[in-house]
């Protein structure tokens, strides 16, 4: 009896989080754009509202269209001067990173 309560738990948590996954992704919840347009312009605007609104640290961001740099943006406090040659410590965000876009890719 104990088993059968224990089973019916793990299936009913494995039930109620598929709903919350498949709410999330059928709403966008996972993939909501920050912004309506679609422009390289809009989304560095989007992006610094953002950082402005929740962000403290140093930030970096280029985007890229069609293999070309198509905008960058810089963001630092303190004194230091962030820009395209600054090197970030990454750490082991990079394997996060490289297999994010190799399942983009895929």
């Amino acid at each position: 009896m104990k088993t059968l309560k224990s089973i019916s738990l793990i299936i009913l948590a494995l039930v109620i989080w598929s709903a919350f996954i498949g709410a999330g992704l059928i709403e966008g919840f996972l993939l909501r754009s920050i912004t309506s347009e679609n422009s390289t312009e809009a989304f560095i605007e989007a992006t610094e509202e953002k950082i402005a609104e929740e962000f403290v640290g140093n930030f970096a961001i280029t985007l890229i269209e069609d293999g070309e740099v198509a905008d960058a943006y810089f963001y630092s406090i303190d004194e230091e001067i962030i820009d395209g040659n600054t090197v970030f410590r990454v750490a082991s965000i990079s394997k996060w990173l490289t297999a994010f876009g190799i399942m983009k890719l895929v």
